[in-house]
């Protein structure tokens, strides 16, 4: 087991009850249905040459749970119900595994879950950190089944960004003085995407204020070449009708038109992939347009922390056309953005903390910097991000006489893991960031 290494995929259907047609009953699987997802767990176990595990039903109780852990997101929550809630739902889980599934679990190579619920926001026994903080995992929504079935036996595409990267960025928020910090904050991605663009050869912007359903069509129709389509926009969830997708300008947009998107598509925006309900979501949409992965948020995001979460996962692209070996593909890169935010997501949460990790030390060094690439180097442990960074923090403040200060956030766990609430869907592991296959056929071709 100390050398396990190897992929594992998982079947896990079973939806909450809102979305059930015809009552309890539908949660048990017709012979068709339990023979058309072990269809797909083979399929893919094979292609990874990994292993399968097979789970029954998820329970109601689950989706419940998660359910209103969302809702409870989107209008308003303290964060120590959020980490109790995600211990509550390991717990949950667990019981779906036997002691030797969760083991091979915790030390797999990575994971592929076909499955309408987000078992990565577990945190499993032991751990204090959710299942996605240490492991990559690839998403493959099962509902509807015959769609993920078809996109399954199809082969997907591969693509290589560690030569050429394209962004299609859609501003879709209007510049107005109710938008005006989350244009801001928006504006800061664009800027900082164009700086890249002048300091990386291979990275390219093109930029474009999208203010109707109509323009953003015509605005992908004319970037059929991006590689990423990046979309700023206000999400907009509607309960009710169980359907979550994004405001254009003031238009609601779910992408159900038939147009071909770009192979990634990130969706800055509110809770646009929820699934504590089974809402059909726009990032299920652009899966079903062609696109290869998409990035979605399960509740309302806050737009600086987003920000800093763009910002972080663009420069892991942009690195690995500098040889960067850190990250080969977009699953691996966006599981290490979300296992390293800790120390973000605290800053995030205290004005003084935040301020007093930017000024200077007795050294003369911005202490984020000291923190960034000395200090927490080799002593971060995936599966205790948190506990660990507050460690490193409480040394610093030792060093310099200021024992017990930010005990507000550093003692009390009170602070809120927003990039938990993120997701990639689809296959982020066919999109390479670098690789010696590639680097070698390109060469090649020179």
């Amino acid at each position: 087991m100390y050398k396990f290494d190897i992929s594992v995929v998982i079947t896990f259907p079973g939806i909450p009850k809102s979305q059930k047609k015809y009552g309890l009953s539908a949660c048990i699987l017709s012979e068709n249905e339990k023979q058309a997802i072990r269809i797909m767990g083979v399929h893919r176990a094979i292609a990874r040459g990994g292993i399968l595990m097979e789970l029954s039903c998820a329970e109601e109780e689950l989706y419940k749970k998660y359910g209103e852990l969302e809702q409870r997101c989107k209008n308003g929550t303290n964060n120590k119900y959020v980490w109790k809630t995600f211990s509550d739902l390991g717990k949950l889980l667990g019981s779906c595994f036997n002691s030797f599934q969760i083991e091979v679990l915790k030390r797999a190579k990575d994971i592929t879950i076909f499955s309408d619920f987000p078992i990565g926001l577990a945190i499993l026994e032991n751990d204090e950190v959710p299942l996605q903080c240490y492991k990559s995992i690839s998403y493959r929504p099962l509902t509807p089944l015959t769609r993920q079935l078809q996109l399954e036996l199809l082969k997907k595409n591969q693509v290589y960004l560690g030569k050429k990267c394209k962004v299609a960025i859609a501003e879709c928020i209007i510049n107005n003085d109710e938008n005006k910090y989350v244009y801001l904050m928006s504006d800061f991605v664009r800027s900082t995407l164009i700086d890249m663009e002048k300091k990386y050869e291979g990275f390219s912007v093109t930029y474009q204020q999208t203010y109707s359903v109509e323009s953003i069509l015509e605005f992908i129709k004319n970037n059929q070449d991006a590689d990423i389509l990046y979309i700023s926009a206000h999400g907009y969830y509607n309960i009710k009708q169980n359907m979550a997708g994004i405001m254009v300008g003031e238009e609601f947009w779910m992408a159900s038109e038939d147009i071909n998107v770009p192979p990634i598509v990130i969706l800055s925006a509110c809770h646009s992939s929820p699934r504590g309900m089974g809402a059909v979501n726009i990032a299920d949409m652009f899966i079903r347009n062609g696109a290869i992965s998409v990035l979605g948020t399960f509740i309302p995001v806050n737009a600086h922390r987003n920000l800093i979460l763009m910002t972080r996962l663009f420069t892991y692209i942009v690195e690995a056309q500098r040889k960067s070996r850190q990250y080969k593909t977009l699953s691996d890169a966006w599981c290490g953005v979300v296992a390293t935010n800790a120390i973000h997501e605290l800053m995030s949460e205290s004005k003084s903390f935040n301020k007093w990790m930017h000024d200077t030390n007795s050294k003369g060094k911005p202490r984020i910097i000291e923190f960034q690439l000395e200090r927490c180097v080799g002593k971060l442990r995936p599966t205790h991000i948190y506990s660990d960074t507050i460690k490193i923090i409480k040394e610093m403040l030792a060093e310099e006489g200021m024992e017990g200060r930010f005990g507000n956030i550093l003692n009390t766990r009170d602070f809120f893991p927003e990039s938990f609430f993120y997701q990639f869907i689809g296959y982020p592991e066919n999109i390479f960031l670098y690789n010696d296959i590639f680097e070698e056929t390109y060469s090649n071709l020179l």
